[in-house]
């Protein structure tokens, strides 16, 4: 192993340190991303499930306007 002097290790040290500070502001970077990401999943579960609760609803006005229908048919006479 070679001696290395003591300017050298002080500038391996200072890079070092500014890749430290490198990777800790990309780490911030991505926690934020991922915050917002995150609330972005949140919102579009919640949108989906107002969509499909409308479905349901008019699913269910669907199937009552066809049993309405089917029960005027029959008062009517039905096919008589």
């Amino acid at each position: 192993m070679a001696r290395r002097t003591v300017k050298e290790v002080s500038d391996d040290l200072d890079t070092h340190i500014n890749r430290l500070y490198e990777l800790e502001g990309a780490h911030s970077a991505l926690d934020l991303r991922h915050s917002l990401l995150h609330k972005d999943v949140v919102e579009n579960r919640r949108d989906v499930n107002e969509i499909k609760d409308y479905f349901k609803w008019f699913m269910k006005v669907v199937v009552g306007l066809f049993a309405s229908a089917v029960v005027g048919f029959i008062v009517q006479g039905g096919l008589i």
